[in-house]
């Protein structure tokens, strides 16, 4: 289907280990596929049905042919620097700081915290857009899956809901504008998929 439409199919998951933040992951050809279905596998049989256990450690042994992009957002500024130096130290030029803008009202002062933290750590900035739907009509049904996965209605689901409807596909032109202060994070998306 992606052949079809013309857009280059990315093989990758998002994981949240037991002791660090949420990480991307990316296959950058079969065999890494192959190291990202063990790790998968691996979590999955330490775990409970329907959830995955794994820790950093476990990531990095099943590194190799992996670029790994650190979830920004999911990490508390505290410890941002410490996880980001673990993750480069360990994925070298493989490692990214990703990070999602979704028209908040501190978008601008983010995207400076971030930059200033992937720039310390030696980590480059990525962007990204945190897709939940392909477009914005269909964040009610977002909202309903989240409830079914909360185990509530949609009219419980508080903080479990986003702010906004903003995580639909959105156009490069849409892109350019949210990182207008950081087109390097733009840039490096294509290089991302270049690398896979």
């Amino acid at each position: 289907a992606a052949r079809q439409v013309g857009l280059k199919l990315l093989i990758g998951t998002e994981v949240v280990s037991t002791d660090g933040p949420a990480v991307v992951l990316l296959a950058t050809d079969r065999a890494a596929y192959g190291r990202l279905s063990r790790l998968l596998t691996l979590g999955r049989r330490r775990a409970p049905k329907g959830e995955c256990q794994l820790t950093r450690q476990d990531l990095a042994d099943h590194a190799e042919g992996l670029l790994a992009c650190v979830v920004l957002r999911s990490v508390p500024q505290t410890e941002l620097s410490t996880h980001l130096r673990w993750y480069r130290d360990r994925w070298g030029d493989r490692c990214y700081g990703l990070l999602s803008l979704h028209h908040g009202p501190n978008d601008r002062a983010v995207l400076d915290r971030m930059q200033a933290a992937t720039t310390a750590a030696g980590v480059p900035l990525v962007a990204s857009n945190d897709v939940h739907y392909h477009v914005a009509q269909r964040r009610f049904l977002q909202d309903v899956v989240t409830a079914i996965r909360h185990h509530c209605t949609v009219a419980e689901l508080g903080g479990a809901r986003f702010a906004n409807g903003e995580r639909y596909l959105k156009s490069p032109q849409s892109m350019r504008e949210l990182f207008a202060d950081c087109p390097a994070a733009i840039t490096r998306t294509v290089e991302i998929a270049d690398r896979c």
